[in-house]
């Protein structure tokens, strides 16, 4: 708004306003500094000029002194001064949200380094009236090669010592966009970063982020508490956390005293056997059980079912830091994951499956009715009467699942066609063989 007031203002002004000049600083928001005699054309002027706050007493105005002219060019507000290799957020236009690098400062705010996200190429074919994507386009570091393959534009070199482009009006270092924000338009602290970003500004290998590697935030996908055993880099001595900060851990190693760690060397303390889960990048919220732990390298075999284990465009050589490899049951499927995307949980509780019976299912309908059967159940008082089916439930609450109605062969004058119950394992299918008896006589 203050720019746009400045322009309105250097395009209306007239000899009998008296300005001289008009401008405004970035890093001083809400006001709008005027050289002028403050006469009565310019009052009328600025009371219809856009964006000027007006009371009852008029416009909103303050004298500047005479001295404080030359301070007042090279004022900043002190609470947005910034350090060159900190980390900031951007809070507005398509980075908001995103991570930067402090790579230079200037009065009116800073040059941040950050990973580009240049739009797709638009289609002819694409009616005009067709409202645009809201989607923003996703990070991914700056590549002559790809641009002119997606573009049909090729890159500006601008140095040929220095991986330096020019594309589009941006400039490019070592694969990240240098964009301008005043103070207001950035915030810190910076807490985390997603290790999405992360991992393209150490890919980068610009030599201003790799000189400030020690003030890294910390991946928020690496979850890391108080009390958590880590091992510190290089010495490879084993501690546990003792206090938390966005760019380091402090590690106590024991006799070996407290040290502060930066998060680019110190990494969890899992154990072989360990059941964990993955909580960051292509295969998290996945659970496995820790195999073993390399040095750089890592192979997971995951709990995946029947599923494909998506396959990721990083190259084994990429990964910069330890990793494991994780034995998962199922079908073993194997893939890379970094040893601080691990947290330990525990093992989830569940019965076995019984193997499969090779006896008849007894839940299912069986034509048993009419068969002649024989009682064989202990003790029981029928033993080896001889009975027929006359019904046949399934689903009981016995041993085999069937309860059988049987008549009794055996006549009772008490009780004539008597009928009990018995489960299915209580009788067996009477079946006979009759031996014939002849006499040979001798010739």
């Amino acid at each position: 708004m203050e720019e746009e007031l400045v322009f309105f203002l250097l395009q209306i002004v007239s000899p009998p306003h008296e300005v001289r000049s008009a401008f405004t600083r970035g890093s001083i928001r809400g006001w709008v500094y005027v050289e002028a005699t403050m006469n009565e054309h310019l009052r009328r002027l600025l009371n219809h000029a856009p964006g000027v706050i007006l009371k009852q007493s008029g416009i909103i105005c303050q004298q500047i002194d005479f001295q404080d002219w030359v301070g007042m060019l090279t004022m900043r507000d002190h609470m947005k001064v910034q350090d060159i290799g900190k980390w900031v957020h951007v809070q507005k236009g398509v980075y908001k949200g995103d991570v930067g690098f402090v790579n230079s400062l200037e009065d009116w705010g800073v040059r941040l380094l950050l990973v580009p996200r240049l739009p797709p190429p638009r289609s002819t074919d694409v009616d005009l009236k067709r409202k645009r994507s809201l989607a923003r386009p996703p990070p991914a570091l700056f590549e002559p090669d790809i641009v002119y393959q997606t573009y049909g534009v090729d890159p500006v070199r601008i140095d040929e010592d220095e991986d330096m482009y020019s594309f589009k009006g941006h400039t490019f270092e070592y694969g990240l966009i240098i964009k301008s924000y005043d103070f207001h338009s950035i915030s810190t602290p910076v807490s985390c970063i997603p290790i999405s970003l992360f991992n393209l500004f150490r890919w980068s290998r610009h030599p201003k982020v790799v000189a400030s590697e020690s003030t890294f935030p910390r991946p928020s996908e690496w979850l890391f508490a108080e009390g958590d055993e880590v091992i510190v880099r290089p010495s490879g001595k084993r501690g546990f956390v003792i206090a938390l900060s966005p760019t380091s851990a402090e590690v106590d190693l024991g006799p070996g005293g407290i040290v502060n760690a930066s998060w680019l060397n110190v990494h969890k303390a899992l154990c072989v056997g360990d059941y964990i889960e993955v909580t960051g990048g292509d295969f998290q919220g996945k659970t496995g059980w820790l195999d073993c732990v390399e040095d750089e390298v890592a192979s997971v075999v995951r709990d995946g079912g029947n599923q494909e284990a998506p396959v990721s465009n990083i190259e084994v050589s990429q990964i910069p830091r330890s990793n494991v490899q994780i034995l998962c049951s199922y079908i073993p499927q194997v893939f890379l994951v970094r040893i601080d995307l691990l947290k330990r949980v525990d093992v989830p509780f569940s019965f076995a499956a019984q193997a499969p019976s090779t006896r008849i299912p007894h839940s299912d309908p069986v034509p048993w009715i009419g068969t002649e059967v024989v009682i064989t159940q202990p003790k029981h008082p029928f033993k080896g009467h001889r009975g027929t089916v006359k019904d046949v439930n399934c689903r009981q609450a016995t041993s085999s699942g069937l309860v059988l109605q049987i008549e009794l062969a055996t006549f009772l004058s008490i009780a004539p066609f008597r009928v009990i119950t018995l489960d299915y394992d209580a009788v067996v299918e009477a079946r006979w063989v009759v031996f014939e008896n002849r006499r040979y006589t001798a010739n």
